[in-house]
């Protein structure tokens, strides 16, 4: 295995300059999903459908249930796709989890290393209490470093724009910011098995003392040509939470994944 650098002195100033001119337009950005970004090995369209779940029975009843789906389209010069999840779970007749999510994202390339993203994404959390958090942005993504020779084992990115965020809460105001999104992400695979591990810091341009920060890593371990299984563990942390919620959440899924 071989690790290449693809950043340089012109890409990195590239990366600065395309920066201010996002800050000084007030354009948004939001790279939250960095977990969902898949390689495809075709171009077309690419779909593929999962289901979470988890019973337990006895002493004590549990039951939960996430359904996802997404649709991939791969060009030679640029990509989209779109996912939607739902998580829902009960312990004892009572729910203790209910959220949904869906999200839509383009990328194009600048250069070979540098690309451009623009998406929008919308999400609810009852637990939360979110009703509706919504997102629209823009942001550059930068290439670091490549495993194996044109990266076909794994890669390294580092990314950063401005985003507009929009939240509803049950028993408080709508509010309504913009943000500074940052994050490094890091993959690698081989004959069937993944990791993929994501840090995001993501404070308020308004007032650095509202940060968000988030770290997801995920496993996959492919059984056949069709199907995977899938352990995911996510953490998060707000720095300004709302009344009698925590300022920490750790969501830990296992499942399995069907592609076609």
């Amino acid at each position: 295995m071989r690790i290449q650098s693809v950043c340089c002195a012109k890409r990195l100033w590239l990366s600065v300059f395309c920066g201010v001119l996002l800050c000084a337009s007030a354009l948004s950005a939001q790279v939250n999903t960095e977990r969902l970004r898949q390689t495809h090995g075709k171009t077309g369209y690419i779909t593929s459908l999962g289901l979470d779940f988890n019973v337990l029975s006895g002493n004590s009843d549990k039951f939960e249930i996430a359904p996802n789906a997404r649709l991939d389209y791969v060009s030679d010069y640029w990509n989209w796709f779109v996912v939607g999840n739902y998580k829902y779970g009960e312990s004892a007749q009572k729910a203790f989890t209910n959220k949904g999510f869906l999200h839509w994202r383009i990328n194009a390339p600048l250069d070979r290393s540098v690309s451009w993203e623009f998406f929008v994404q919308r999400e609810f959390d009852e637990f939360r209490r979110i009703t509706d958090r919504s997102l629209l942005g823009l942001a550059l993504r930068m290439g670091l470093m490549r495993f194996g020779d044109n990266g076909e084992n794994g890669t390294v990115y580092w990314g950063s724009g401005i985003m507009s965020e929009h939240e509803a809460y049950q028993s408080a105001s709508p509010v309504d910011r913009l943000r500074w999104t940052n994050y490094v992400s890091g993959s690698y695979r081989h004959k069937g098995f993944s990791i993929a591990s994501i840090w995001y810091v993501q404070p308020d341009l308004g007032d650095f003392g509202d940060v968000r920060a988030l770290t997801d890593t995920s496993v996959s371990v492919g059984l056949t040509e069709q199907l995977s299984w899938r352990l995911g563990v996510k953490a998060s942390y707000t720095s300004r939470p709302q009344a009698t919620v925590k300022s920490y959440d750790v969501d830990i899924q296992n499942g399995i994944v069907w592609s076609f």
